[in-house]
């Protein structure tokens, strides 16, 4: 985040609300998780089809599981992002003007 720090102050001096700015960085941030996610799940049914022999009494593809599991991973990832976030948004936008 050090390197978007004079990008928050900016917009923070141009008016834009704290929530806004706290909104955006996590928008930031699940557009690098929803990716991942994505490509976890394919990587994990691939795993699954690879190894079905050793599965027992587990189907290799179950879309209730893998999807409570991209929603456990995804909702963590964002809550680590939130404390980004929240430092952005307490940004004094003239000390980071002042600074750059």
């Amino acid at each position: 985040m050090a390197e978007h720090r004079r990008e928050v102050g900016i917009r923070l001096t141009l008016g834009a609300g704290r929530g806004r700015v706290l909104a955006g960085v996590l928008a930031r941030a699940a557009r690098s998780i929803v990716p991942g996610l994505a490509l976890g799940m394919a990587g994990s049914f691939l795993a699954g089809r690879a190894l079905q022999s050793q599965l027992f009494e587990v189907p290799a593809a179950d879309p209730l599981r893998f999807a409570g599991a991209a929603a456990l991973l995804g909702g963590v990832a964002l809550l680590a992002a939130l404390l980004p976030a929240s430092r952005a948004a307490a940004v004094d936008p003239a000390e980071t003007l002042r600074d750059a």
